[in-house]
């Protein structure tokens, strides 16, 4: 089983990008907090409309919620190096916490069409009670 679940802020704002084939992709990177003084960045990458939609309605520093799978590539760089990349391939995603007034509250969940449910309503209202 490969499933990845996270909770940060983006770090830079989301650029759309498409690929020779035709597809919508976004990749870009969140900074998760493990401790208070250690923040991780994992890098994320989106797909579909799951890419077209952040890039629409997220930006740099919105806190977002991810799910996904992990993966590693290995490749061999322009100096001729092996190397790996490892990030997470996003298949759901949720705007957190509170949203722009100049964005349209109603946008601020996206996710694709293999995923039924918010997974995530229970987490946030949860988070809403603890004391810290």
């Amino acid at each position: 089983m490969n499933i990845v679940v996270l909770g940060g802020r983006l770090t830079n704002d989301p650029e759309l990008n498409t690929t020779t084939t035709g597809k919508s992709v976004v990749r870009t990177a969140i900074a998760v907090r493990r401790t208070d003084e250690v923040t991780d960045f994992v890098d994320i990458e989106l797909w579909g409309k799951n890419a077209e939609n952040i890039s629409h309605i997220c930006k740099k520093g919105d806190y977002i919620l991810v799910r996904g799978e992990w993966r590693k590539d290995s490749f061999t760089g322009r100096d001729g190096q092996k190397k790996t990349k490892q990030y997470c391939v996003v298949n759901i995603f949720e705007k957190a916490g509170r949203t722009d007034s100049s964005r349209d509250a109603d946008t601020g969940y996206v996710q694709d069409a293999d995923f039924a449910d918010n997974e995530f309503a229970d987490i946030m209202q949860e988070d809403e009670n603890l004391p810290f």
